[in-house]
């Protein structure tokens, strides 16, 4: 007798949900920690999203009134590297100066899962 082989999966994504859900729970979670904190979007001094698409880094930061300048992009220079994608674009920022001592840094995820989260760092 032949055992029957595994039905093979293909999983599928909804990029429109997926990409309004990621700018939703971006806006959310960055909202809620600058909130809790007691302080507002214009106190942030660099927002560091996970580089999963510009547009919706770009559409985040709209939302919150953010200068392009307060915003760390370098999807265009390495794609998407998924966990990776805070700590290098963090570690370009601090490299390049644009993270001074004093500095309220927002670092802000959206990945597998559909997890999502936020933190305020005052470097």
């Amino acid at each position: 007798m032949v055992a029957s082989a595994t039905p093979r999966v293909f999983p599928r994504m909804e990029g429109r949900y997926v990409f309004k859900h990621a700018v939703q729970r971006f806006t959310e979670v960055i909202g809620e920690a600058l909130t809790a904190c007691g302080y507002t979007a214009a106190d942030l001094d660099v927002l560091i999203p996970h580089q999963a698409n510009l547009r919706i880094s770009q559409l985040v930061a709209l939302g919150f009134d953010l200068p392009e300048d307060k915003v760390v992009n370098n999807i265009q220079r390495y794609g998407n590297t998924t966990a990776a994608s805070i700590g290098l674009a963090l570690y370009e920022a601090v490299d390049s100066g644009r993270v001074r001592d004093g500095a309220l840094v927002c670092l802000a995820a959206f990945g597998a899962g559909f997890t999502w989260g936020s933190v305020l760092i005052r470097w």
